[in-house]
């Protein structure tokens, strides 16, 4: 749809379009006859929520803009909150009842002025009743629409985030001034101590359980460290690796002396043995020299003999013999003397006896001496064997200690934390009222222009909306493009419902006409040719256009012999019977003629039989249609039927169409226009070259 097409349909229903809108404003004008007069309050909050101070800005976090923005979001929730508003409106009763709260318009229904007759009323009290859905608080609160409804009061609290600040205006519309402001100022007390109370409530639980927590803890590490010291205590324990160091080096440094002690009593007993070898040896020295002194005396006498028989000049060989074997003998024995006398083990008795009672009295004392290293080394050994097991034990123990204090540790730090988070947040959740609400001066403007206006544009809309929806929605041929369109037909003409500007019909005839003598020409065989003019039904226009066929054939000097079943307009009547399929030629239907053209009209396809010998021989088969109505299924088949007989497709003929849906066959429709009309016609068109 063009614009002009959407332009032209609104000026087809241009008294719908005025009516409509015009009784909307005018039922809106009625209904707001007695509106109300009202006072807006406004009060500004300062959250801090992002330029606020907090112990997290002093290690540096940054802001996170979803997290500022959801906290606003959650700050706006909790002021329209239904919680917050029914604890509001119990308030307001509560001190409307007791008489604190004055009001300076009648705002009071008889329900409310039921709810204020009771005294001593308190916002509990209130909230009890408001259990009981028969009570009037109930009905006050839930069902009457007047300033206390709660839904009235969500509906008028409005609160929004100003600009990128950090500051929250809540704004509240009541039908009373004093109202305005005590409402504002009741829910600026409950929504900053709501709020103080939620924010650390969060932390609150957090705080509890790492409390918990580090008492287990601590417990858990006291009994760790109460068993260890119980266990160095029974096993005498004061440093149990400096200890077990000690009892090691002492235990290898008397293995050492030990060792020490037992070389040097082997050395003293190799002494002692040698010193009384040495005093055995001292026997052998005087026994030597008793053999020297026998050796001798026996070698003075054998001499004596040898030098007494050579005196006597008997030499004596065998004292001679024995003296030479005593001399080798006596030899022997000295130098046997000579050794034992001048050798090592040769000093003096004396010496030797002090030397071996020195020797045994150290072997005595060092004996002595390595008996008691041995016994203290037992005794470091016997340590050392006790200890050693208990380092497994008291290692065990130490890592018991070290993870129950590991945990405490964190669950310590855990606390601190938690603890510094509930004072950042309890720092942060003081909302400052930088700007309390004021008492209204004056009312606001009155929305009843507004309200009109709304009104008319509202029924403006709605009768486009229903104009433009219809036309989308409707079905109908309306236009000569459409009908071709949905028929599938070729398109010979069409014509205006009547009346018909003459200045208009004449197009739409040279149209018609230069249409049907173009497919004459084509199928033009030297003898009379036969126009048949159809319909689907009676009042499809089938008769005006075969009459003005006929009109306009004649006026161009043809000779053309109108055939209908009816005698109007000029028509020659022909009966309508069973035989008419039989029949072939239009001599037998209605007499002989020397006509060129023969326009027959043909009653409605189907109402009546047809004539098919008559239609096998037409050049040219016309079908009309209103362009009010839809093609049918009905419409399709007369087409086809139409079509089998003839042996080619009819051409659709569109009567009835709207004058100006014939632009598409004229282009101007020729009519008298105004020079703006026709200007906004261009415009409309987007036609702006001169």
């Amino acid at each position: 749809m063009s614009l002009v097409q959407f332009l032209r349909l609104l000026a087809r229903h241009w008294a719908l379009l005025i009516g409509l809108p015009a009784v909307m404003a005018a039922a809106a004008f009625w209904a707001t006859r007695d509106l109300p007069r009202e006072y807006a309050a406004s009060a500004t909050l300062y959250t801090g929520f992002v330029s606020g101070y907090s112990i997290d800005s002093e290690n540096g976090s940054r802001v996170d803009y979803l997290s500022t923005q959801t906290a606003f979001d959650n700050l706006i929730q909790l002021v329209k909150s239904r919680e917050t508003v029914e604890h509001l409106a119990l308030t307001l009763l509560a001190e409307r009842a007791a008489g604190d709260l004055r009001l300076v318009e009648d705002v009071e229904g008889p329900t409310l002025r039921r709810v204020a007759d009771g005294a001593a009323l308190t916002p509990a009290r209130l909230a009890a009743e408001a259990d009981d859905p028969a009570s009037v608080v109930y009905a006050t609160l839930y069902v009457d629409p007047g300033p206390f409804n709660v839904s009235t009061l969500q509906q008028s609290i409005q609160a929004s985030r100003v600009g990128s600040s950090d500051m929250v205006e809540i704004r509240y519309t009541a039908p009373d001034p004093a109202l305005a402001q005590r409402t504002l100022q009741i829910l600026l007390d409950d929504v900053v101590r709501e709020f103080r109370r939620m924010k650390t409530r969060q932390t609150g639980g957090v705080v509890e359980f790492f409390e918990r927590q580090t008492a287990l803890a601590d417990s858990a590490l006291r009994e760790a460290v109460g068993g260890m010291r119980q266990f160095g205590v029974s096993n005498r324990i004061i440093n149990y690796y400096e200890q077990t160091k000690y009892i090691a080096s002492q235990k290898e440094t008397l293995d050492h002396e030990v060792q020490q002690e037992e070389m040097a009593l082997a050395a003293a007993e190799d002494a002692l043995t040698t010193t009384e070898r040495r005093l055995s040896e001292r026997e052998a020295v005087l026994t030597q020299s008793d053999a020297v002194a026998r050796t001798r005396r026996a070698l003075s006498a054998a001499t004596t003999r040898a030098t007494r028989a050579e005196a006597l000049g008997t030499p004596d060989a065998s004292a001679s013999a024995a003296v030479d074997s005593l001399r080798g003998v006596l030899d022997g024995n000295v130098r046997g003397l000579h050794r034992l006398s001048h050798s090592e083990q040769g000093v003096s008795r004396s010496a030797l006896t002090g030397a071996w009672l020195e020797h045994a009295t150290s072997v005595t004392e060092r004996r002595a001496r390595l008996a008691v290293l041995r016994q203290r080394r037992d005794e470091y050994q016997r340590v050392y064997d006790v200890f050693a097991p208990l380092g497994s034990t008291l290692s065990s123990l130490e890592r018991e200690v070290d993870i129950a204090e590991g945990t405490y540790m964190e669950m310590l730090h855990s606390l601190n934390l938690a603890r510094m988070r509930q004072e950042s947040i309890a720092r942060s959740a003081n909302l400052d009222i930088v700007a309390p609400p004021e008492r209204p001066a004056r009312p606001n403007g009155s929305k009843r222009p507004l309200l009109l206006a709304l009104a008319f544009l509202a029924g403006l809309g709605l009768c486009v909306g229903g104009i433009v929806g219809v036309e989308v929605l409707d079905q109908s041929m309306r236009s000569p493009e459409h009908a071709a369109e949905v028929s599938g037909l070729p398109l010979a003409g069409a014509y205006p419902a009547a009346p018909v500007d003459p200045a208009l019909l004449t197009p739409l005839d040279a149209q018609f006409l230069r249409n049907v003598a173009l497919v004459l020409r084509e199928r033009a065989s030297g003898g009379p040719q036969l126009v048949a003019v159809a319909s689907g039904h009676a009042g499809e226009g089938a008769g005006f256009v075969a009459a003005r066929l006929a009109e306009r054939l004649s006026a161009r000097g043809r000779s053309v012999r109108y055939l209908a079943p009816h005698a109007e307009a000029g028509a020659t009547p022909y009966a309508v019977t069973d035989a008419l399929p039989e029949v072939d030629t239009t001599e037998a239907l209605a007499g002989a003629s020397d006509a060129e053209v023969t326009v027959l009209e043909l009653p409605p396809v189907l109402d009546a039989p047809l004539p098919l010998g008559l239609l096998a021989r037409a050049d040219v088969v016309l079908l009309t249609a209103r362009a009010s109505r839809s093609w049918a299924t009905a419409d399709a088949h007369t087409a086809d039927a139409l079509e089998r007989a003839s042996g080619h497709p009819p051409h659709l003929v569109l009567t009835g169409t709207d004058p100006l849906r014939l632009e598409g066959l004229l282009g101007e429709v020729p009519k008298r226009r105004s020079a703006a009309r026709r200007a906004l016609k261009r415009a409309a068109r987007f036609e702006f070259g001169r």
